[in-house]
């Protein structure tokens, strides 16, 4: 980039701005022409066809004879002169290149500013690919839409459109918008009020509402996809008709559609005879054309290899009949066709309307499996990057794909040490389809590879739209990870789909991060050999389904080979390209960052295992609480309630029986997200805690600070009650602690809608007058904890029915009533009674059924499992420590059986060995 000349006397300041300004903007302009450059490629051969194409029309607009034509045919079709089509005649051709052909424009695109000719090798990337921007559309109308009534539209595209060679026909265009505008058509049928459905709520948490699951129910916008998917389709109906390949490919072999036509004998092919039409319009020319490409073609073997004397068509029987009396030497013949009833040849007719349709089927897979015309295409790892970013999604989405996991997801679930089976199904599957796709490319199996193909689409299609929404309760477009992983999945289709079309390579050359040899891809590849079995699994893959006469360890020492001279290559090249004088010393930034970098990595490769805590474990004994205590307090106060439960006392700690636990299983029956929750314990793992409604301890407050509490509760100062609840347990573990801790707290407002707030006058009437009012503390006592080795005994969640959208964070606990007992006044004597509210939704459809009657103060602890101190060992390390120190290990062990041979080579294979003993 030229830099202007600055002002001298402009600060230094303003001239370094001034600098940076500039080469921001060189920057940024080089990365428009790199991407215009890739975007022109993209779109080369469309804009050079419709270079063509604009020339070739305004040379045939220049010729005198432009609009003369004959009507042929029984139809009386117009067609233009045969002369007039004769590319020959043509006075001027076009230009060889679409360069030349930018040198005749008045006004180019390289006349244009950057940013004007990136948007034109954009626009033009789009529309020479419109039926990729279909397809999206497509894709993005059926996440949005995930009905059956737009189902079939993304199996039309990959069971038809996308393996259609060379492209899709005509008809399948028609069908898709025929089959878009019936799905508009029977939405609005069905958006009328007084349809029973749509006159009733609608809950959200059900995927497999008829009208829902359908497609027909009533919402606003509920065409606005519809749309959108039509104007991009009649968009490319446009772009097709202006390429002139908007028409239709089929052609009937046997079809005689005029009385008497004229046929010439063709029997240059032995024992076939061959009949070619004599058209109309040859006889309208002087110099007539001969007619062998012209018209239909019929063929039709014999046993003694001549023309049989009749043949049947559809509609009608044809009578042929020689001219060699009339026309001497001649090889015309004359077809009759006479007309006749369907209704007659019932059977025949059946059977040739079946055969002609089954012949379309039978032609689009011999098409496919076909390797005539093909041009062969490697887009594998592209592919394979689909299949990785989908991996990726189902790891770090699983919570999206699975039933409720509760608060953490997968995280949480790793945190305690445990797998979620479906979680583990679902990565397994992700690594066949991986590994499967593979074989099938090393093969080239193309037949293997269709049948893949379609097994995926439809699995795919059955397991998003119908087997997630019954898992999860919820549907397939309700959260964004299984959108994701369906768009790229599709994406995926559509590139296995063009390597289906294009055909496998003949050679495949290894790695595709080894085909340049700059620094990115020697720093991919050894990112490559980094991932632990990576290149094990690829080698031994490629020795499995590769033709070779190799043995497995001469294939190894040859990747290992191969792996070391390539990033010896590529170091060859990076010191070639960026060369150092010898002798000179290194300057203290380059040792500090790469010497200072290798030592802090080494350091804490070292350290960081000693840092890493335990997660525990979930097989082991049962560890049920030994003692719970709970204590209320308002304010900073002495608190108001206090009681504990332990073994063998009034306030018992008791293990729940296993018909409780049958109970509880069938309370939850239709809960999805609780009996997942419940699937990770069993019966001896719970506790039930069952403390008086009283205070075990005397109120024993001071007059000053009563009188200051009641201050409190008359001023508009904001009230905290708080709820604190103290498990302890055994622990054989010395690494992780038995006491658990938490609480959970309330505020009490002054004022509620404008008026004093009737829970703090009645504890002021309560405080004052030794009143009998209770006062109702909502969303404070917890039902169930989930009680952890890693200290912490949180609330659960999943146990308990959202009732309340605007308080949904405190679903998991209870409203309180609090009741003062004075007596004669007498502070000595006072306690506080603290009773559960049992008249909502989830005492009657739950907590009822696991016979509590809320005569006292009950709670449900759910106990994690612990390892005897003879194994505390392991468990103390965690699940990441234990995997990751097995997977560091054993990747060691085996890379070294895989990596490593070639230094060894020389003394391995040598011939004779006989000189090396002596």
């Amino acid at each position: 980039v030229k830099i202007e000349d600055l002002n001298s006397n402009s600060p230094l300041s303003n001239v370094k701005i001034w600098l940076m300004v500039k080469f921001a903007w060189a920057f940024v302009e080089s990365a428009m022409v790199t991407l215009t450059r890739r975007l022109n490629r993209i779109s080369r051969d469309y804009r050079y066809v419709m270079e063509v194409l604009t020339l070739e029309k305004k040379m045939l607009k220049e010729k005198p004879d432009f609009g003369q034509g004959v009507r042929v045919g029984s139809a009386l079709i117009w067609q233009p002169m045969p002369s007039t089509l004769d590319r020959s005649k043509l006075s001027q051709q076009p230009p060889v290149s679409l360069e030349q052909m930018d040198e005749t424009q008045e006004l180019s695109a390289q006349d244009q500013a950057p940013i004007v000719r990136l948007v034109l090798a954009l626009w033009f990337a789009i529309i020479s690919h419109s039926d990729l921007v279909c397809y999206f559309m497509v894709f993005l109308y059926q996440i949005k839409s995930a009905t059956i009534l737009s189902l079939p539209l993304p199996l039309m595209v990959f069971l038809w459109g996308t393996l259609t060679i060379p492209r899709p026909t005509k008809t399948f265009w028609v069908t898709m918008i025929a089959y878009t505008e019936v799905i508009v058509i029977v939405k609005w049928m069905f958006q009328f009020e007084f349809l029973p459905w749509n006159k009733t709520e609608v809950i959200e948490k059900n995927p497999f509402y008829p009208p829902r699951i359908i497609g027909i129910e009533s919402k606003p916008n509920y065409a606005m996809y519809d749309l959108f998917l039509l104007l991009i389709v009649f968009f490319h109906r446009y772009m097709l008709k202006s390429l002139g390949l908007w028409k239709t490919t089929y052609e009937d072999p046997v079809m005689f559609k005029e009385k008497e036509q004229k046929f010439r004998l063709d029997t240059s092919d032995g024992d076939t005879v061959g009949l070619h039409r004599v058209d109309e319009e040859d006889t309208l020319t002087a110099d007539a054309a001969p007619p062998t490409g012209r018209g239909s073609t019929l063929r039709r073997r014999s046993s003694a290899g001549n023309m049989s004397d009749q043949v049947v068509t559809q509609g009608g029987r044809d009578h042929m009949r020689s001219v060699a009396d009339e026309e001497s030497g001649s090889n015309l013949i004359i077809v009759r066709t006479d007309d006749e009833e369907p209704s007659d040849h019932i059977p025949g007719f059946l059977v040739l309307a079946s055969k002609r349709y089954c012949d379309s089927v039978k032609f689009f897979f011999d098409h496919l499996l076909s390797r005539a015309q093909r041009v062969t295409a490697d887009v594998y790892a592209l592919m394979f990057l689909c299949d990785f970013f989908n991996f990726m999604v189902v790891i770090f989405g699983f919570a999206s794909f699975g039933s409720d996991l509760g608060e953490g997801g997968v995280s949480a679930y790793l945190e305690e040490n445990k797998v979620p089976i479906p979680f583990l199904v679902m990565l397994i599957l992700q690594f066949a389809l991986i590994v499967v796709d593979r074989a099938l490319y090393l093969r080239k199996y193309i037949l293997g590879k269709i049948v893949f193909q379609f097994l995926l689409v439809i699995g795919v299609h059955i397991w998003m739209f119908f087997i997630l929404p019954l898992v999860t309760d919820k549907q397939f477009n309700a959260e964004l990870p299984p959108q994701m992983w369906y768009m790229v999945k599709c994406f995926y289709l559509l590139l296995s789909a063009y390597q289906i079309r294009s055909g496998y390579p003949t050679r495949i050359l290894g790695n595709v991060l080894c085909k340049r040899y700059n620094v990115l891809n020697m720093i991919l590849f050894k990112g490559f050999m980094a991932v632990p079995f990576l290149f094990e699994l690829r080698a031994l893959m490629d020795w499995m389904w590769t033709d070779t006469s190799m043995t497995v360890w001469d294939w190894l020492k040859m990747e290992d080979i191969f792996a070391n001279i390539f990033q010896h290559k590529c170091a060859r090249r990076m010191e070639s390209e960026y060369p150092q004088p010898r002798g000179e010393k290194k300057k203290p930034l380059v040792k500090y960052l790469m010497g200072g970098g290798g030592l802090f990595v080494i350091i804490a490769v070292i350290w960081f295992p000693l840092v890493i805590f335990a997660l525990g474990s979930t097989v082991g004994q049962p560890n049920l609480p030994y003692d719970v205590t709970v204590t209320m307090d308002i304010g900073n106060y002495q608190p108001i309630y206090k009681m504990s439960a332990q073994n063998q006392t009034f306030n018992t700690v008791d293990k729940m029986s296993e018909q409780l636990w049958n109970k509880m299983h069938n309370a939850y029956m239709k809960d999805k997200g609780a009996l997942t929750f419940l699937s990770n314990y069993d019966h001896s793992d719970v506790a039930i805690i069952k403390m008086s409604n009283s205070s075990r301890m005397i109120w024993g407050i001071s007059e000053p600070d009563r009188n200051f509490l009641i201050a409190d509760l008359k001023s508009s100062k904001t009230i905290i009650v708080r709820l604190t609840w103290h498990v302890s347990r055994n622990n054989p573990n010395p690494k992780t602690t038995g006491e658990a801790i938490d609480q959970h707290q309330y505020i009490m407002p002054a004022e509620i809608d404008g008026k004093p707030n009737p829970q703090r006058q009645n504890l002021i009437r309560m405080l004052t007058n030794n009143s009998q009012d209770t006062a109702v503390i909502p969303y404070i006592f917890p039902k169930f904890i989930k009680v952890t080795n890693r200290g912490k005994a949180t609330p659960v969640t999943q146990l308990m029915r959202h009732y309340d959208p605007e308080t949904q964070d405190d679903t998991a606990f209870r409203n309180l009533s609090l009741r003062y007992n004075g007596l004669n006044g007498s502070t000595s004597q006072s306690w506080w009674t603290l009773t559960e509210i049992c008249n909502d939704s989830n005492y009657n459809d739950y907590l009822k059924k696991l016979d509590d009657d809320c005569s006292d103060l009950v709670m449900y602890t759910f106990n994690d499992k612990s390892f005897p101190k003879t194994l505390s060992f392991i468990s103390g390390e965690g699940i990441i420590g234990m995997y990751t120190t097995m997977v560091l290990i054993v990747s060691n062990i085996v890379r070294g059986y895989f990596t490593g041979i070639f230094n060894t080579i020389m003394y391995d294979d040598m011939p004779n060995v006989d000189r090396v003993l002596q």
